[in-house]
């Protein structure tokens, strides 16, 4: 700087070299299908990543676990579980429970569809494209691809190794196919091995067996009435257990009754939803899809829009017919639309009746006041649609003033239905009646419904005490929909090791929490084939149960399980860590003067970033020249024409500790001396 007035002058020198920021070492990317995939405005979040950090943020957007549906119940010949059929099986979300029960954090999904859309790997294919372009994920985990056939399921796991591969910043965690027995074992194993490739092995790790996990099942007798078999033919639930008391035949009968309770409330609320449809004078598209009160949305919408008021009767109708298949659900007589709402038990009425007759009550009140305003409003109203049996119900009934609340809409509070300057001012008037009105009444139907569940579930918990084997039964379809591949757990232990010890700790020797059982138990001589495999030199990590110890993660080798360089895991993704962090914290060096100053800063950040490393345990050598080293400059790293072609070329070698992986002691006898 030339100074050219006379005066004090400040400058600044910097002595201090650029410094390197950690990167994040497990950030993984979940790759499979969804309830739905939105954003709260929303916005379609299929296919897109979306970074959560807690189980709430998923179900917030990615919605809840898949219904399931039970097609069979296998038994043998002793009445005892065997096997059950399943639909449909998808494992993300389950998966996401596992991987925060296991210390998992931050993590990106990529949903791939919804639990109603078809498996297929162009669907995980596409998942992994788009989470190409973020740079943040460091694992990629897709429970879900296990649902693949062999051929696509093999070719996604190469797709995800040689994105790894590719970009350097990233590790898979893969699954095997399910299996449980030895010679399902010797099969899966060999697929896996013959089919996932020879290249980038090093950036990734498979693990089996499948997990069992204590999650919540509530498996009920509805879900597998009628699904028993035993030897091919089918078997009667009282038939279970000969020597059961007299009593279990009048609970299994009253079991039948609530079960068909429940088909019943179902198939009303399916009509209930055709007559909303049928009372319409227009069609509403797709209507089948929507609840009840995304048609009456609809309807609202469509009355605010047309001066036709015969749509209000239309409105109105339809509110009583609900109400009045609401009052024949209570009360069990005569049918609603075709279904038959007689055969509704009696404990069934008697609990809906103290449990859902008062709100029923304010809904008629409401609507007979609603329907006196209208009235009074429109000419040529035609015939009532709430009967007198109602009007008898309801308190004051001559009171049909309806006093209206400016939070709902900003009505005056002395407005009744249907005032206004004109047509469309009077339907926007009496809106938020119709709204309210119609909230309670879905209200009351839900109500209906869980009645329906606590009554059931009474009958399911007298049937478990006075009947083992149907206990035992229900819990073992509970064990069979608990099954998930283990790389959501997988994924948990990474972050919690990684954030307690280090990346360089391998995660092994670690319990899983949330598991409950494994679908495979291994011997010694498999666990020895999977660790060490002398024909492929592909290593599998074994999960293991150990008396004391619980559920271990009982390896810790990469694929590349003959490789000296990137044998374990914890290596290999160090050096990732390393090299992702080398590589954004020495941007600053780019375009920079290729000359000594510029050697010494990047030098000196490296060496100082690599020390703390050292000082951590992750490096191994008595200090820190045995434990690392970095090379730059002209002569050593460099030649005249690299400088010419402006390339700065920076040599780290590093001395990674690795896991003690086979502990060998050795004992001896020892001479008494004279």
């Amino acid at each position: 700087m030339a100074f050219k007035t006379p005066g004090v002058y400040v400058e600044e020198k910097s002595i201090f070299p650029p410094s390197i920021a950690q990167v994040e070492t497990a950030i993984p990317a979940f790759i499979g299908y969804t309830e739905k995939a939105e954003e709260k405005t929303p916005e379609d979040l299929r296919k897109k990543p979306k970074k959560i950090s807690s189980m709430l943020e998923f179900e917030t957007y990615f919605g809840g676990p898949p219904q399931f549906s039970i097609s069979k119940v296998e038994l043998d010949r002793n009445n005892s579980f065997k096997s059950a059929a399943i639909s449909p099986r998808f494992y993300l979300y389950h998966s996401m429970q596992l991987f925060f029960a296991n210390g998992g954090g931050d993590c990106y999904i990529v949903s791939v569809g919804s639990y109603s859309d078809g498996v297929a790997k162009g669907r995980f294919n596409e998942g992994l494209q788009a989470l190409e372009k973020e740079d943040e994920p460091t694992l990629i985990v897709f429970p879900d691809a296990v649902l693949l056939g062999d051929d696509d399921f093999y070719d996604l796991q190469k797709e995800a190794l040689k994105q790894c591969g590719e970009l350097k910043d990233r590790f898979a965690i893969l699954d095997l196919k399910e299996y449980d027995s030895a010679s399902d074992f010797d099969t899966q194993v060999e697929n896996f091995r013959n089919d996932i490739g020879t290249s980038n092995l090093k950036y990734g790790a498979a693990y089996t067996p499948f997990l069992r996990a204590s999650l919540k099942k509530d498996i009920r007798y509805k879900d597998i009435k009628g699904k028993l078999e035993r030897s091919g033919a089918s078997v009667g639930i009282k038939s279970l257990d000969p020597t059961a008391p007299s009593q279990v035949k009048e609970l299994m009968d009253a079991l039948d009754t609530y079960a068909s309770d429940i088909t019943l409330i179902d198939k009303v609320k399916d009509k209930l939803l055709d007559t909303v449809i049928a009372g319409a004078p227009f069609s509403v598209p797709d209507a089948s899809r929507q609840n009840l009160y995304q048609v009456f949305e609809y309807l609202k919408n469509e009355l605010v829009s047309d001066n036709k008021t015969s749509k209000f009767k239309n409105i109105i109708k339809l509110l009583c017919e609900i109400a009045l298949a609401t009052d024949k659900l209570i009360y069990g007589n005569g049918t609603y639309n075709g279904v038959d709402v007689s055969t509704i038990s009696d404990d069934f009425k008697d609990a809906a009746k103290s449990s859902v007759f008062t709100g029923l009550d304010e809904v008629v009140n409401k609507l007979i006041k609603f329907e006196k305003g209208a009235k009074s409003k429109i000419t040529d109203y035609g015939t009532s649609y709430i009967t007198d049996s109602y009007k008898t119900k309801v308190k004051n009934k001559d009171d049909y003033s309806y006093k209206w609340d400016p939070s709902d809409g900003g009505v005056p509070v002395n407005q009744t239905p249907f005032e206004g300057d004109n047509d469309n001012d009077r339907r926007l008037n009496s809106l938020p009646a119709l709204t309210e009105i119609f909230e309670d009444l879905v209200k009351v139907l839900t109500s209906l419904s869980d009645v329906n569940d606590t009554l059931m579930k009474q009958k399911e918990d007298s049937l478990k005490e006075q009947f083992p084997v149907y206990k035992n039964l229900i819990e073992e379809i509970g064990k069979e929909l608990s099954t998930l591949p283990p790389s959501g757990a997988i994924a948990g232990v990474y972050a919690q090791v990684d954030r307690d010890r280090g990346v360089w700790k391998a995660p092994a020797n670690v319990s899983l929490n949330g598991v409950s059982g494994l679908v495979y138990h291994f011997k010694q001589t498999e666990t020895d084939s999977l660790n060490v495999d002398v024909n492929f030199g592909k290593s599998i990590n074994a999960i293991k149960f150990m008396t004391g110890m619980g559920f271990m993660v009982w390896g810790a080798r990469t694929l590349a399980g003959n490789d000296n360089e990137w044998r374990y895991i914890s290596v290999r993704r160090f050096f990732n860590m390393v090299e992702e962090s080398c590589k954004k914290s020495t941007m600053w060096a780019v375009f920079e003067p290729n000359d000594a100053s510029t050697w010494i800063k990047v030098k000196t950040m490296i060496e100082n970033f690599l020390l703390l490393q050292w000082r951590n345990g992750a490096l191994q050598g008595a200090k820190p020249d045995e434990a690392f080293f970095v090379k730059v400059g002209l002569g050593e790293t460099m030649t005249p024409q690299d400088i010419l072609g402006g390339r700065m070329n920076v040599e780290i070698g590093m001395a990674v500790v690795r896991p003690a992986e086979f502990i060998i002691l050795t004992f001896s006898h020892k001479l008494v001396g004279s």
